[in-house]
């Protein structure tokens, strides 16, 4: 039987005109019948394909009853159509059966266009399997027969004010996985794109919402995210909707994590973020907003526990990428962040156990760590239980009422449905605070204390309906054995600070009124009191505290999750093998027990351009140990690998700290060690037996970087356009000595050390180094050991650098006329010359003690003695020998003092 439609028909005289509008509900049952004609439960249609092919006029609805349907078939909803439950997602279930986009919104041109509605289903793959699939394509689908540019005057066109809603629906284990086919998919900016493993919602339709929407276990493969929302010309509403464990495989920096915003107008809103990963690439797990998003707000959001084990410069909570420009873009109010992080780096935009309030700071920039003047710290989760997906706020705990309020919030709920503001300012985050029963929750500071001298204060926070003052009744045990430690009760204990031996404790409070009722609070391991220094030890058993060589920890990943800002990690002697980067993310201290030669730690990690170590704490330091790669390759898994390929890497100090007192051996590659900020520092360490074999140097590091004190000997330079120790120097190396290493290769236009090549910088130094016998071993190399263009090269010893042939080539200033005659060493005071120059090639031998046994220290009787130009730096500082800087009133050229005997090293931090 073919759909029967009723009408309502109006008719008008006196000139005037008829017209006629039909409204009509549609029925689909599980016990129906396609053949039917839907108008009723009764005569209900069995299939949501049938019921669709109902629909005709304008406001149309069709109705789903309590079931479970599959879906095979994709849905096309235009004038106003509706598709809804009966009865919501919890008792009316799509299964889908392939990759499809379920549910497209076509609307009509006219800026006067209906809206069209999807509410109230759970939507989940049948079998238990994902699929590559979109759920929702919200866009303006023009068609082949509507304009494909918009007209201002008519209101047609590509970019018409149409309306979609996608609301109370429960989305569940959809996705794709990373290599899916490529899917073809109508859209309102290309009417026939292709998109590679996309959103479950892809919202591209103007003024449109997608709200009261729970995604749960969905994966995005691509480059969006689980929910891709671009708003075009219009606004799009993304509110008060879960994000729970969402994924994503985002292959490059250009893609998502679990929200994708991708351009201006799009405002996600009292919506919650929660355990939600990303493995792949470098943008954020949790929300994208890709570039120049200028309007793009994202207000009362919670983003919680979300994690990146992806690059390190991914952010596990918040990825902005702003780009260029002045005008206010990403504008972030009343956000809660707490408890994201970065496995492999630093959680960047929202940093670990903190809440942003952003509301008076209109421009989060590049970069910036989120720390507006009106931020509010949390030292520990103000979620009531989050470990049961309870992200409601404790009482008293510090989001709220600390927020901005907005217009927006008058009249609205938060995502409990309660109101969205109470007490007259609202609160952080995406749940405002409602006190109801008699409640309480208690609160430790510091959470983890370091040192048992530290005090630790415990804070009841009581709310709701009392009578009368309350009392507070305090345990607090010790959680391995459950012997009571401290105990307390007074109207006056409502807080109280004491010192605490080292130990994990639990904490019970009672916390009655005066009208007899009473209430039990009990957190078990609230705060633990940790030692300052931690072992590592082989043929330890591990235990808490971890405090000596028998409870040591095994590993040093596993010492790391423990660690706090302060704490000492300390290496017994032998050697330990780590297979996977280990990322210091504390300002914690590791170092071996008895120095380099007694404590190897050794990388098993063949993941091409993994390190070691990074450092992701300015504070942070690794020293007195020997650090040792897997070595060059040539084979790998059975399969030839190209010297290229060989990228094993010692230590990335990312975000700066110390590496002091190491060797660095066995290691292959581009910047085996890489100072990634201005406030890193490599100080007295020994390279040797490395393998440059990459395009760039065997370290490097940025501006304002520093290596010193530090010798590099023995290693191999064989790699491709720009090779050597150090190349495109823009760090400043300082006191070392680079010698007898060999090089295998003519590329680059330096085969040592190069300053700052092509950038034009002018911030490049290289100050009081001797860089002697080093031998290029290529026939077709004619170029120099170390080369000048832009930088600043003072008080340098260059000598007795080989090409193949026996030529000595030592210094070369690249584009400076005259100046590419050989050089003994120089001094310059402005950056891309070289004044002051001692003794270029008319000087041929600058009298070193024994080149032939290593001696690279100066004869009383060398012209470099007394002869470099004295810098501010070296006041109080020593060379490389541990003798005094300056022996007189002048310094000598190279990284030694013509002095006897040695002193003390003191390390240039």
């Amino acid at each position: 039987m073919s759909c029967v439609r009723l009408a309502l028909v109006a008719l008008a005289s006196l000139g005037a005109w008829m017209s006629s509008l039909a409204v009509t509900t549609y029925y689909v049952a599980e016990d129906g019948d396609d053949v039917n004609d839907g108008l009723s439960e009764a005569t209900a249609k069995a299939t949501i394909s049938a019921g669709m092919a109902c629909l005709s006029d304008t406001g149309d609805t069709l109705v789903v009853c309590d079931g479970t349907y599959e879906n095979s078939a994709s849905y096309v909803l235009s004038n106003g159509w509706n598709v809804v439950s009966k009865n919501g997602p919890e008792y009316t279930k799509i299964l889908v059966t392939g990759p499809h986009t379920m549910f497209t919104w076509r609307t009509s041109p006219a800026n006067n266009s209906p809206s069209s509605t999807v509410r109230g289903f759970t939507v989940e793959p049948k079998d238990g399997a994902r699929f590559k699939f979109c759920f929702a394509n919200m866009v303006y689908d023009q068609g082949t027969e509507l304009p494909t540019t918009y007209n201002a005057s008519t209101g047609l066109g590509r970019y018409s004010k149409g309306w979609g809603y996608l609301e109370n629906c429960v989305f569940r284990n959809l996705g794709s996985m990373v290599n899916d086919n490529v899917y073809t998919m109508t859209n309102a900016v290309n009417p026939v794109t292709t998109i590679k493993n996309p959103a479950i919602v892809y919202q591209w339709l103007p003024n449109s919402s997608v709200s009261n929407c729970v995604f749960v276990g969905c994966q995005a493969g691509g480059g969006t995210g689980a929910v891709m929302a671009n708003a075009a010309l219009g606004s799009s509403i993304i509110r008060d909707c879960k994000f729970i464990a969402c994924s994503s495989a985002a292959p490059n920096a250009n893609s998502s994590g679990t929200l994708y915003l991708q351009q201006q107008f799009a405002t996600p809103r009292n919506c919650l973020f929660a355990y939600c990963t990303n493995t792949v690439g470098s943008a954020g797990i949790a929300i994208y907003n890709k570039v120049d998003n200028d309007n793009f707000y994202l207000e009362n959001c919670t983003i919680a526990y979300c994690v990146a084990t992806n690059e390190p410069s991914a952010n596990a909570g918040l990825h902005d990428n702003l780009a260029t420009g002045t005008t206010p873009r990403l504008n972030i109010r009343n956000m809660l962040v707490y408890g994201c992080e970065n496995k492999n780096g630093s959680a960047n935009i929202c940093a670990v156990r903190r809440a942003y309030n952003c509301a008076t700071y209109p421009e989060v920039a590049a970069g910036n760590n989120g720390t507006a003047t009106d931020c509010v710290a949390l030292d520990a989760s103000p979620f009531r239980d989050a470990a049961n997906l309870d992200f409601t706020l404790k009482p008293g705990s510090a989001p709220i009422d600390k927020g901005q309020n907005q217009s927006w919030m008058t009249g609205t709920a938060d995502l409990a449905g309660n109101d969205r503001i109470y007490n007259d300012t609202v609160d952080i985050g995406c749940y405002e605070y409602i006190p109801g029963a008699f409640e309480a929750a208690v609160a430790a500071s510091p959470a983890t204390a370091l040192g048992a001298g530290t005090p630790v204060t415990l804070t009841a926070t009581a709310d709701g309906a009392y009578t009368g003052a309350l009392t507070f009744s305090w345990t607090v045990t010790d959680h391995d054995g459950g012997a009571t430690v401290h105990s307390a009760s007074g109207t006056d204990c409502a807080s109280f600070t004491r010192a605490f031996p080292i130990g994990e404790y639990d904490v019970s409070l009672i916390v009655s009124d005066e009208g007899s009722q009473s209430l039990t609070v009990a957190e078990p391991l609230l705060f633990k009191v940790v030692p300052a220094s931690v072992w590592v030890a082989n043929g330890s058993t591990p235990a808490f505290p971890y405090d000596t060589k028998a409870t040591a920890f095994g590993n040093l990943d596993d010492a790391l999750a423990f660690a706090v800002d302060g704490m000492e990690i300390v290496f017994a002697d032998g050697v330990y093998t780590n297979a996977a980067q280990s990322d210091v993310t504390v300002a914690v201290t590791i170092r071996g027990e008895n120095g380099a030669a007694s404590t190897t730690l050794v990388s098993t990690n063949f993941t091409n351009g993994a390190y070691l170590m990074r450092l992701y704490d300015a504070r942070a330091a690794v020293r007195d140990m020997t650090l040792q790669g897997p070595g060059f390759q040539t084979r790998l898994d059975g399969i030839a690998i190209g010297s290229h390929q060989n990228q094993w890497r010692a230590v990335n100090l990312a975000s700066g700290g110390l590496l002091a007192d190491c060797v660095i051996t066995n290691f292959a590659g581009d910047y085996a060690v890489y100072c990634g900020n201005n406030a890193a520092c490599v100080s007295n360490c020994l390279f040797t037996g490395n393998t440059q074999a990459g395009w760039y140097g065997l370290v490097g590091g940025a501006e304002g970087s520093l290596y010193t004190h530090c010798r590099f000997l023995r290693n191999t330079l064989s790699g491709g356009n720009g090779v050597g120790v150090a190349t495109g120097l823009l760090a400043t190396m300082r006191n070392c000595l680079i010698a007898e290493n060999t090089a295998t290769t003519a590329a680059g236009s330096a085969w040592v050390v190069d300053v700052a090549v092509n950038n034009g910088m002018d911030r490049g130094i290289l100050e009081s180094c001797t860089i002697v016998s080093n031998v290029n071993t290529l026939a077709s190399c004619a170029n120099p050991a170390v080369r000048l263009f832009s930088g600043y090269v003072r008080n340098n010893l260059v000598a007795f650098n080989a090409l193949a042939d026996g030529t000595l080539k030592d210094f070369g200033f690249g584009s400076l006329a005259g100046k590419e005659a050989n050089a003994t060493y120089n001094v310059t005071t402005t950056a891309g010359t070289v004044e002051a120059c001692t003794g270029s090639a008319v000087v041929a031998d600058p009298l070193l003690k024994n080149v032939a046994a290593g001696n690279y220290t100066l004869k009383f009787t060398s012209p470099c003695k007394n002869a470099a130009l004295a810098v501010e730096w070296m006041e109080g500082a020593v060379d490389l020998a541990g003798n005094p800087r300056i022996i007189g009133k002048v310094p000598d050229i190279g990284c030694f003092e013509c002095a006897t005997g040695t002193g003390l090293l003191l390390v240039v931090r």
